[in-house]
């Protein structure tokens, strides 16, 4: 089966909002990028099976998004009520200066 676009269930896309953060030396180097991920949402919330299917050109974004991952799992039972588990999910995460 195909991975479900995160957005899809926009609660778990904004949990996993809530845990985004900027490394700081991608900030100092002005480094900004898109990176695809794909990972398993298990029964329990739990997200594991995290990899990368598109790359950004930069190791610390690219290690950074799958941190945001990590620290998003477990995602809350609240959230999870009405969402078909388990699942694998997509999610693009884009780092952007302001």
């Amino acid at each position: 089966t195909d991975p479900i676009d995160i957005q899809s269930t926009p609660q778990i896309a904004n949990w996993i909002e809530k845990h985004k953060f900027y490394p700081q030396e991608a900030i100092f180097k002005g480094e900004e990028g898109k990176i695809k991920l794909v990972f398993l949402i298990d029964k329990n919330g739990y997200l594991k099976n995290i990899s990368i299917l598109e790359k950004s050109p930069y190791d610390s974004l690219n290690k950074a998004a799958i941190k945001i991952i990590h620290n998003s799992s477990p995602v809350p039972q609240k959230l999870l009520t009405n969402v078909n588990l388990p699942f694998y999910a997509k999610i693009n995460i884009i780092f952007k200066l302001e």
